[in-house]
C-alpha cells in the first residue's frame, strides 16, 4: 500500500505496471491513461483510493516493455509468478480491484476493469469500449475498512491461558 500526497496537484498514472494499491491524497485530479496493467497486492484490495476526482483514459492495447524501454518484471516483482531480466513482454491493459474515491469518477478508457467503481459522488461513463467485471468473491469478502457491519469479535476460550 503506497501513499501519495499530492498537494493539490494533478496526478497522472500511465505506462506502467503497478503491484500495490495507491492511496492519493490531497490531488487536484488523479488520471490514469494509456496502458496500464494494475493488480493489488492484498486479496480483493482496491487498486486505487483516492479524495479526489478519478479519470479513466486508458487504453485497451498491451502495455509493452519493448515500447517504454523498462523491464516491468524483475525478480522482486514477478508478474503472476514469472519474471525476467528482458524487456521484451507485453502485460494485458487492465485494473484489477476497486477504484474508490470521494469525488466524481469519469470512464472514459478501454481497460478491462475487475472490481467495483465506489464513490459517494457521480459515475460518468463516456467509453463505448469499457468492460467491468466484479467477482461475487469481493462482495463476500470485502477489503479491510469495508465492512457494513463488522463481524462480531469473540473470545476463543484458549486464548486466556
Amino acid at each position: 500500500i503506497y501513499s501519495i500526497d499530492a498537494t493539490g496537484q494533478n496526478l497522472l498514472i500511465r505506462d506502467c505496471r503497478i503491484n500495490g494499491t495507491l492511496v492519493v491524497l490531497n490531488a487536484n485530479k488523479v488520471s490514469v491513461g494509456n496502458s496500464v496493467s494494475w493488480e493489488p497486492s492484498g486479496r480483493n484490495f482496491p487498486a486505487l483510493i483516492s479524495n479526489a476526482p478519478i479519470e479513466d483514459e486508458t487504453s485497451n492495447n498491451s502495455l509493452n516493455e519493448s515500447t517504454i524501454g523498462v523491464n516491468l518484471n524483475p525478480t522482486t516483482a514477478p508478474f503472476r509468478g514469472s519474471s525476467n531480466s528482458t524487456a521484451s513482454d507485453s502485460y494485458p491493459s487492465t485494473i484489477m480491484g476497486p477504484i474508490v474515491s470521494t469525488g466524481d469518477v469519469l470512464l472514459n478508457g478501454e481497460a478491462a476493469l475487475t472490481g467495483p467503481v465506489m464513490t459517494p459522488r457521480s459515475v460518468t461513463v463516456e467509453s463505448e469500449e469499457l468492460n467491468i467485471n466484479v467477482s461475487s468473491d469481493i462482495i463476500l469478502n470485502p477489503p479491510p475498512g469495508f465492512f457494513r457491519d463488522p463481524p462480531q469479535m469473540r473470545l476463543i476460550p484458549s486464548s486466556l491461558q
